[in-house]
């Protein structure tokens, strides 16, 4: 009896929690994908930041090779440019497309193999972070439609080729 009380207490605890946060107001200032893959050489670990300031918006990319071999030097990065307001503009609302009571159709999901994606947006009122096993696995009946465009935009807008953004995450079609 204790044990159904106190799972049934936490099963409400997170469905306040998870309303409360769609609630507040915030202004999305700052967005950061990275990705982790365990059995790809080529950009093994990719992460892009967006960091909106005054008037531009400054994006830095890093990625890794997981072997240190001159035969995966494409797939180094390292480097900082400036995307329009537009463009950050559209980030923004594709990241609030995203149904945070949506997401969490399929309770128990496993995959023993593929990447792990985390993604983190907002700015001064907070922060809301996602991070999910190969998204583009299932992905409707994960709920997560809206979360995977919009990590493809964001790889978009950090200029990777829409081959190499197939590659990342493991998708047949952007």
């Amino acid at each position: 009896m204790k044990k159904i009380l106190g799972i049934t207490f936490i099963m409400v605890f997170c469905h306040l929690k998870l309303y409360s946060q769609t609630d507040i107001a915030y202004e999305i200032r700052n967005i950061n994908l990275e990705i982790r893959q365990s059995r790809m050489i080529p950009y093994n670990h990719v992460k892009l930041v967006f960091s909106h300031l005054k008037n531009k918006v400054v994006v830095k990319i890093e990625s890794n090779t997981g072997e240190d071999s001159e035969k995966w030097d494409y797939s180094r990065i390292n480097k900082t440019f400036n995307i329009s307001i537009e463009d950050f503009l559209e980030l923004k609302n594709s990241l609030e497309k995203i149904e945070l009571k949506d997401i969490f159709k399929v309770a128990e999901y496993s995959y023993k193999d593929g990447y792990v994606n985390s993604l983190s947006y907002g700015g001064f009122g907070g922060t809301v972070s996602l991070k999910f096993q190969t998204p583009s696995s299932r992905t409707q009946e994960r709920g997560i439609e809206d979360y995977l465009k919009a990590c493809i935009l964001i790889l978009k807008k950090g200029r990777f080729e829409d081959s190499v953004i197939k590659k990342i995450l493991q998708v047949e079609n952007l």
